[in-house]
C-alpha cells in the first residue's frame, strides 16, 4: 500500500464516527426541535419570588452595625 492510500484509509477511519453523529444531530435539530423548544421553554420561563429583606444587625447595646440596602 502506498503512502497516499494508507493517509486516506486513516481519514476514513478518523472521519467515520462523524456518520452517526450528524444523522443524530439532524433528528435533534430538525426533526424534534418543536418538542425540545417547548421544553426549553418550561425550563426558562418561570416566575420566582423574590426573597425576603435581611434584618439590621446589631450589637447587644442596640446599635446599627450592618444594615441591607437594596441594591437595584
Amino acid at each position: 500500500m502506498d503512502l497516499h492510500a494508507r493517509l486516506a484509509a486513516a481519514a476514513g477511519i478518523c472521519l467515520l464516527p462523524l456518520g452517526p453523529l450528524s444523522l443524530r444531530l439532524v433528528h435533534l435539530q430538525v426533526l424534534q426541535h418543536r418538542s425540545y423548544d417547548s421544553k426549553v421553554r418550561d425550563e426558562v420561563l418561570r416566575t420566582t419570588q423574590e426573597a425576603m429583606p435581611r434584618a439590621d444587625i446589631v450589637d447587644r447595646n442596640g446599635r446599627l452595625l450592618a444594615q441591607s440596602i437594596p441594591i437595584w
